[in-house]
């Protein structure tokens, strides 16, 4: 992962700023305006995407082409993103575990003609005997988003006592976090997808 991630570092850290700057503007300076918050949310998944290809282009795993384009990572996420949200509801663990175990079905979709729900069942498979080492890789990432959602639990909590520069401070760490927690998971996806196929 390592490897992955110095070969990419340039891409990271394109990927971090152009999320995370318009993010706190739009926080600090338009917070009530809702279609930004939109258009920011559009932007950040297309990006993603591209930090996604980039990683995959990397590790050396498009040689063959791809098999598939947007249209299925859209359905991939968007597929993991309910299963996993309903777990999280139920409890947090769960719903981290699903995302740990279906952490290479982005990649398998993209490189196969498995389609969404098979990939899912592939990465589910093939994770069986590394989970330790993904749990291990989930760490970051989730202190991570732990860290954005309890910033703005206490900003929201205590937001009349929170001054504009605590703000736009809180802000800036919370996005970060966050934009940074996004990255990370996608260099996890890709190195796990690297770990099974080379069983």
């Amino acid at each position: 992962m390592s490897q992955l991630v110095s070969k990419s570092f340039p891409w990271l850290i394109g990927y971090l700023i152009l999320v995370t700057v318009p993010y706190v503007l739009v926080d600090t300076f338009a917070p009530e305006i809702d279609s930004l918050a939109l258009i920011l949310n559009m932007l950040a998944w297309a990006l993603g995407y591209l930090l996604f290809l980039k990683l995959m282009q990397t590790g050396g795993f498009l040689a063959g082409g791809r098999k598939t384009g947007v249209g299925t990572y859209f359905a991939v996420g968007f597929t993991i993103s309910i299963l996993v949200g309903l777990a999280l509801m139920v409890l947090v663990i769960p719903g981290l575990y699903l995302l740990m175990r279906w952490s290479p079905a982005w990649s398998r979709a993209l490189v196969s003609d498995y389609g969404v729900g098979n990939s899912m069942r592939w990465a589910w498979s093939r994770t069986e005997a590394i989970q330790r080492d993904l749990a291990w890789g989930m760490v970051g990432p989730t202190l991570c988003f732990l860290v954005t959602i309890g910033l703005g639990l206490a900003v929201y909590q205590f937001y009349e006592w929170v001054s504009w520069s605590n703000y736009v401070i809180a802000s800036i760490i919370w996005n970060t976090t966050l934009s940074l927690a996004s990255a990370w998971y996608a260099v996890l996806s890709v190195a796990a997808f690297d770990l099974v196929t080379k069983d």
